[in-house]
């Protein structure tokens, strides 16, 4: 059987290379991840070419990625749409995403295994914590989706308790 070819968005000097992820999803050879890698070339032309079509790929990429952070912000959170969850929270109800809230080894664990939130299709958070309120588990749960809170005076303290509560894992990229 003849492989696919490489679409022709990309550039010639960029190749797909496949790398193993024990995980048993993602487009590449036996589940694994796929990933541009570029190869190398032979002259000065045509390195100045591969960094101008990098640059472009890139930037497409960029939009794209952006442009998708935005669609599952706008639809998925502020929208609920195709929502498959439903959380009450802090007398606030959220039309919700068990694959976003899966971001969250909080609702990682709660939703997979014995427990009966696995198959609920409403799941009411109890939060023992004061310095927990509506407004910061908003800010939370929109983090999950892509949103990048700006944190101040007023609200650090509380976003960081709920944050801490639901077990969310920031990257010091994203501070």
């Amino acid at each position: 059987m003849e492989a696919p070819p490489t679409p022709a968005v990309l550039p010639q000097h960029f190749r797909i290379s496949q790398h193993h992820n024990p995980r048993p999803y993602g487009g590449g050879k036996d589940g694994g991840p796929v990933e541009l890698a570029k190869e190398p070339s032979h002259s000065d032309d045509n390195n100045v070419k591969e960094d101008r079509c990098g640059a472009e790929l890139r930037a497409q990429l960029d939009c794209n990625l952006t442009s998708l952070c935005d669609h599952i912000q706008l639809e998925g959170f502020n929208n609920g749409s195709f929502s498959d969850v439903v959380v009450h929270a802090m007398g606030s109800v959220y039309h919700l995403h068990r694959l976003i809230l899966s971001r969250s080894s909080y609702f990682r664990n709660m939703l997979q295994g014995p427990w009966k939130e696995v198959s609920a299709p409403v799941l009411t958070l109890h939060v023992d914590d004061n310095n927990v309120d509506g407004d910061a588990m908003a800010i939370a749960l929109a983090y999950l989706y892509g949103h990048h809170p700006k944190l101040d005076e007023s609200n650090a303290f509380r976003v960081l308790a709920v944050a801490s509560f639901l077990d969310l894992q920031v990257s010091s990229a994203n501070r």
